[in-house]
Protein backbone atom coordinates (compact mmCIF):
# COMPACT_ATOMS: atom_id res chain seq x y z
CA UNK A 1 0.00 0.00 0.00
CA UNK A 2 1.40 3.42 -1.27
CA UNK A 3 0.12 6.60 -0.78
CA UNK A 4 -0.58 8.40 -3.64
CA UNK A 5 0.70 11.56 -2.85
CA UNK A 6 4.52 11.10 -1.78
CA UNK A 7 5.00 11.26 2.10
CA UNK A 8 7.98 10.28 3.85
CA UNK A 9 5.69 9.53 6.71
CA UNK A 10 2.88 8.07 8.43
CA UNK A 11 3.24 11.67 10.29
CA UNK A 12 2.75 13.27 6.77
CA UNK A 13 -0.85 11.62 5.87
CA UNK A 14 -4.18 13.62 6.25
CA UNK A 15 -6.94 12.29 8.04
CA UNK A 16 -8.47 11.28 4.90
CA UNK A 17 -5.40 9.92 3.65
CA UNK A 18 -5.24 7.80 6.61
CA UNK A 19 -8.55 6.45 6.97
CA UNK A 20 -8.12 5.77 3.05
CA UNK A 21 -4.89 3.08 4.23
CA UNK A 22 -7.13 2.17 6.59
CA UNK A 23 -9.78 0.79 4.48
CA UNK A 24 -7.29 -0.93 2.32
CA UNK A 25 -5.64 -2.91 5.18
CA UNK A 26 -9.54 -3.94 5.51
CA UNK A 27 -10.01 -4.64 2.24
CA UNK A 28 -6.60 -6.24 1.97
CA UNK A 29 -7.30 -8.42 5.32
CA UNK A 30 -10.88 -9.67 3.59
CA UNK A 31 -9.00 -10.82 0.04
CA UNK A 32 -6.06 -12.56 1.82
CA UNK A 33 -8.53 -14.53 3.84
CA UNK A 34 -10.85 -15.18 0.89
CA UNK A 35 -7.99 -15.87 -1.42
CA UNK A 36 -6.05 -18.19 0.29
CA UNK A 37 -7.41 -18.89 3.70
CA UNK A 38 -5.37 -16.99 5.63
CA UNK A 39 -6.72 -15.23 8.55
CA UNK A 40 -3.99 -13.23 9.80
CA UNK A 41 -1.91 -10.27 8.40
CA UNK A 42 1.17 -8.63 9.73
CA UNK A 43 0.98 -4.67 8.72
CA UNK A 44 5.15 -3.94 7.95
CA UNK A 45 5.28 0.28 8.10
CA UNK A 46 8.49 1.37 6.67
CA UNK A 47 8.97 5.18 6.57
CA UNK A 48 12.29 7.03 6.96
CA UNK A 49 15.09 7.38 4.77
CA UNK A 50 17.41 4.46 6.82
CA UNK A 51 14.23 1.54 5.74
CA UNK A 52 14.10 2.50 1.83
CA UNK A 53 16.03 0.67 -0.84
CA UNK A 54 15.36 4.25 -3.08
CA UNK A 55 13.56 7.06 -2.54
CA UNK A 56 12.38 7.98 0.83
CA UNK A 57 8.79 7.27 1.08
CA UNK A 58 6.24 5.56 3.01
CA UNK A 59 4.65 2.16 2.26
CA UNK A 60 3.05 -0.52 3.88
CA UNK A 61 3.21 -4.39 3.30
CA UNK A 62 0.53 -5.91 4.15
CA UNK A 63 1.44 -9.81 4.66
CA UNK A 64 -0.64 -12.52 5.15
CA UNK A 65 0.65 -14.44 8.20
CA UNK A 66 -0.74 -17.54 9.93
CA UNK A 67 1.80 -18.34 12.30
CA UNK A 68 1.89 -18.02 15.87
CA UNK A 69 5.35 -16.49 16.74
CA UNK A 70 4.59 -12.93 15.83
CA UNK A 71 8.22 -12.42 16.23
CA UNK A 72 9.65 -15.43 13.55
CA UNK A 73 8.94 -15.25 10.02
CA UNK A 74 7.90 -18.32 8.55
CA UNK A 75 9.06 -18.52 5.00
CA UNK A 76 7.62 -21.08 2.21
CA UNK A 77 7.94 -21.45 -0.94
CA UNK A 78 5.94 -19.29 -3.38
CA UNK A 79 3.09 -21.17 -4.67
CA UNK A 80 2.20 -18.14 -7.41
CA UNK A 81 4.06 -15.65 -9.05
CA UNK A 82 3.21 -12.05 -8.48
CA UNK A 83 1.33 -12.37 -11.66
CA UNK A 84 -1.11 -14.92 -11.24
CA UNK A 85 -1.28 -13.84 -7.22
CA UNK A 86 -2.92 -10.17 -9.06
CA UNK A 87 -5.22 -12.11 -11.72
CA UNK A 88 -6.55 -14.46 -8.52
CA UNK A 89 -7.36 -11.09 -6.88
CA UNK A 90 -8.76 -9.55 -10.41
CA UNK A 91 -10.99 -12.42 -10.68
CA UNK A 92 -12.25 -11.53 -7.44
CA UNK A 93 -13.04 -7.81 -8.28
CA UNK A 94 -16.90 -8.15 -7.52
CA UNK A 95 -16.05 -9.72 -3.52
CA UNK A 96 -13.66 -6.26 -3.81
CA UNK A 97 -16.60 -4.27 -4.33
CA UNK A 98 -18.55 -6.17 -2.26
CA UNK A 99 -16.40 -5.53 0.96
CA UNK A 100 -15.29 -2.16 0.11
CA UNK A 101 -19.25 -0.94 0.04
CA UNK A 102 -19.47 -3.18 3.68
CA UNK A 103 -16.73 -1.00 4.74
CA UNK A 104 -18.21 2.29 3.96
CA UNK A 105 -21.90 1.26 5.43
CA UNK A 106 -20.04 -0.09 8.91
CA UNK A 107 -17.24 3.11 9.13
CA UNK A 108 -18.13 5.80 7.41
Amino acid sequence: VIPRRHVRSVKELTAEEWETMRKLFYLAKKMIRETYGIKGMQIVQKDGRDAQSTVEHLHVHCIPFDGPDLSTWNYRELQHTPYENAEKYRAKQRKLHNLAKRYEEKYE
